[in-house]
């Protein structure tokens, strides 16, 4: 398998799992959603090597800022939020 093949397998299996992350989270309001994603994701720096945990959370920063419009229209679609949140 070529790396490009394992990095579209593992970007769908992740898509995967934050779907059913997201349907459990989905009603347990923004503290609770917050700090299970505060747990998370410093999981996930301390995974990477102490001279690169800044860089990975800079990285991981900008891929969030990144994806909030694209996030902000799928819930405003939902009906989650109102239309004028794409803003």
């Amino acid at each position: 398998m070529s790396e490009d093949e394992d990095i579209k397998r593992a970007t769908a299996r992740g898509l995967r799992l934050s779907r059913r992350c997201q349907r459990i989270l989905a009603h347990q309001g923004p503290n609770a959603q917050g700090a299970c994603l505060v747990d998370l994701v410093s999981m996930y720096v301390a995974s990477h090597h102490p001279q690169l945990r800044g860089q990975c959370l800079e990285m991981l920063v900008k891929a969030v800022k990144d994806m909030v419009p694209a996030s902000v229209g799928e819930l405003a679609e939902r009906g989650v939020y109102p239309p004028e949140w794409r803003q």
